[in-house]
């Protein structure tokens, strides 16, 4: 093991943190597929933090690039107003479900943008007004077979725009679907309700309403408060998603690492290692379900090669 003077060692899930000494792990939140979370304290400070431990992060492409994701996002919104206690446990993968992705992750298109958060309030506002998820596809074809099967077919030029050579010749030998109305789908809703949802749910993003437009929308309209809506100051850089080699990823992350250091940590001093300390665990120390619920049936499933591609397309953003 490398030279832990100036660090901590503690045991959480059975796992080592090496922490700098200033920390003291009190509890831990969680743990599933891609890592472990637990609280410390900074005895300096006397300030609360989560640590996370991703575990094989280099021996897939998908689980360095979701850490690379990870780690620039939470860089970008560094002194965000954070509220511990209703965050603990609070893990991003388990609320990365295809079931809320735009279609143009899937499909590879490399114009990442906020269109595509968009889509995803949609489907959620989609989910309210009809009680149950809207597009709960099994896999990555049949997710995009079932947006197809509400919104109909998209347009040539759409579809060339937005869409993988593969993804374009699946979608092009599908039969002609029209899009199906979502007052015959929510007969029940507000009408400013549909209108809404008509506009976040587009197909095209470039036709997908805008945040700022979503929020002076006239459903929304007795709870817009301009004043109480910044918009963030600075636009993220998504330029990373498009890098394929684990290696690079690895010397990304690295650069980050040291980028952050610079900013919060002080060089460490040369005292001893501390021993091991087992952190008690808690009564349920885990609730979290990998298992996804069962499908809704929508549209025909199709299973071949194009699974695989727009499964990578999802998390590398190109092909």
């Amino acid at each position: 093991m490398s030279d832990l003077s100036g660090r901590k060692v503690f045991k959480v899930f059975n796992q080592d943190f090496i922490v700098d000494e200033r920390y003291t792990v009190t509890k831990e939140l969680g743990q599933g597929a891609y890592g472990i979370v637990c609280a410390a304290t900074n005895t300096q400070t006397g300030e609360g933090v989560a640590i996370k431990k991703v575990t094989n992060v280099f021996s897939k492409k998908i689980l360095a690039k979701r850490a690379l994701r990870e780690i620039k996002l939470l860089q970008h919104f560094r002194g965000h107003r954070n509220d511990p206690e209703e965050n603990a446990g609070y893990m991003t993968e388990y609320v990365a479900t295809r079931w809320y992705r735009a279609p143009e992750i899937m499909l590879s298109f490399q114009s990442y943008t906020k269109a595509i958060d968009v889509w995803s309030v949609g489907c959620i506002l989609a989910e309210l007004l009809g009680g149950r998820p809207f597009f709960k596809g099994r896999d990555y074809v049949d997710q995009l077979n079932q947006i197809l099967h509400y919104l109909g077919t998209p347009n040539e030029e759409t579809l060339s725009r937005i869409g993988s050579p593969r993804a374009q010749e699946y979608v092009r030998n599908l039969p002609y679907m029209p899009k199906v109305p979502f007052a015959r789908l929510f007969p029940q809703a507000n009408p400013d309700a549909l209108d809404l949802l008509d506009r976040m749910l587009a197909f095209d993003p470039s036709s997908r309403i805008t945040v700022e437009d979503a929020l002076e929308h006239r459903y929304l309209h007795i709870w817009h408060d301009a004043s109480d809506e910044p918009a963030c100051p600075k636009t993220f850089d998504f330029a990373f998603e498009v890098v394929d080699d684990v290696q690079d990823m690895r010397q990304m992350i690295l650069d980050e690492v040291m980028r952050f250091r610079q900013h919060v940590r002080q060089t460490p001093g040369t005292q001893a290692a501390s021993p091991v300390i087992n952190v008690p665990i808690p009564q349920n120390p885990s609730h979290y379900k990998t298992e996804e619920p069962r499908p809704q049936e929508a549209g025909t499933f199709t299973g071949n090669d194009l699974e695989h591609e727009l499964q990578a397309g999802s998390d590398l953003m190109r092909r």
